[in-house]
């Protein structure tokens, strides 16, 4: 009986236990997807650096796969640059060491950035790994959203050459 018990409760115990670790691991989520967001509106590249992963891969708007180092000189020399930005997360499935975040963005490009002027609406998935304890983020995909009339908003460079420093 002590022990049928014992298994009971232990039972009820992880039941509670695993439910919380999943919940601290999405506040980590959430809280690291709010300093991406941060790091971006102020170009800071020392902190997007941190975030991201040497490994790092992003399926852009620009019909392009862009790595690490390119997103950063991007962001760098301002051809990605926002004067707003603001990211809804809308899901976070967290399975092991990999966590993916959806959503839904709304941005408002500064004059700088490689995309033409005007507001943006995209949707967004953001891939996280859990590596030596810590998450970075490995890859990421956005794509921009049809207006209500069905129009698919221009995602083409607004100056010449800008396509050229992303890995094709």
């Amino acid at each position: 009986m002590r022990v049928l018990t014992f298994t009971a409760i232990a039972a009820i115990c992880c039941a509670f236990a695993f439910p919380s670790d999943r919940l601290s691991e999405e506040e980590t989520i959430r809280g690291l997807e709010a300093e991406e967001v941060a790091a971006l509106l102020s170009a800071d590249t020392k902190k997007l650096e941190a975030l991201w992963d040497d490994s790092m891969v992003v399926n852009s708007p620009l019909d392009l796969i862009a790595k690490k180092k390119d997103v950063l000189a991007r962001v760098s020399d301002g051809r990605i640059a926002y004067a707003s930005f603001e990211r809804r997360i809308e899901a976070i499935v967290i399975q092991g060491g990999i966590a993916v975040v959806m959503g839904s963005e709304t941005g408002v490009p500064s004059p700088t950035h490689v995309l033409r002027p005007g507001r943006m609406n995209r949707r967004f998935t953001n891939i996280w790994a859990k590596r030596e304890g810590a998450w970075r983020q490995i890859a990421r995909h956005s794509n921009l959203i049809c207006d209500r009339s069905g129009a698919a908003q221009s995602a083409r460079p607004s100056r010449p050459g800008d396509e050229s420093s992303l890995a094709r």
